[in-house]
């Protein structure tokens, strides 16, 4: 297995979260200065609101495949050691060795935080009464890998619906 140093594991965990933080919270600002340098028009305030929120939830979607890949493969290929992936002892204490699995366990773990954090949020801003399992379940350090996998297949199939209903009024 790989051993990765720990500092390495921060750095890219921290590296991504201000990226994702970046162009989350501040993507209106990104997405002008965007338009201003590829010299298109900027949209008017309707358009860039739905399109702003299509960036947002597309976002999130794109993150969520990403943890249905990364957790399928962890399950196909480390099934006896990836039972219970959001539980501590899934990976050793800091200072011990860790392996690929491990790093992949936490780094993921604090990912999926992050992405239940934001969702939440986009959830509250935008009214919607519906709460995805996933916002209970990423809570549960005691879930097991097959139910995790369940929420985030449920969670790509709402933020699926949650983006065609901006794509439909962008159509109007």
């Amino acid at each position: 297995m790989h051993n990765v140093p720990f500092y390495l594991l921060v750095i890219y965990v921290s590296i991504g979260g201000l990226l994702v933080t970046f162009f989350v919270e501040r993507g209106v600002s990104a997405y002008r200065k965007y338009l201003t340098f590829a010299e298109k028009p900027i949209p008017t305030a309707k358009t860039t609101a739905a399109q702003l929120a299509n960036l947002a939830f597309g976002f999130m979607l794109e993150k969520t495949i990403y943890f249905l890949r990364v957790y399928r493969q962890l399950d196909q290929s480390e099934r006896d050691y990836v039972k219970l992936p959001l539980s501590p002892n899934s990976y050793p204490v800091f200072g011990e060795k860790w392996e690929y699995r491990h790093c992949c366990l936490w780094s993921l773990g604090q990912q999926l935080e992050w992405l239940v954090r934001t969702a939440e949020i986009a959830w509250k801003e935008m009214g919607w009464t519906d709460r995805p399992m996933l916002f209970a379940d990423a809570r549960d350090r005691s879930i097991a890998m097959a139910n995790l996998i369940g929420s985030l297949d449920d969670f790509k199939l709402c933020l699926k619906d949650k983006i065609s209903l901006f794509t439909a009024d962008d159509n109007s």
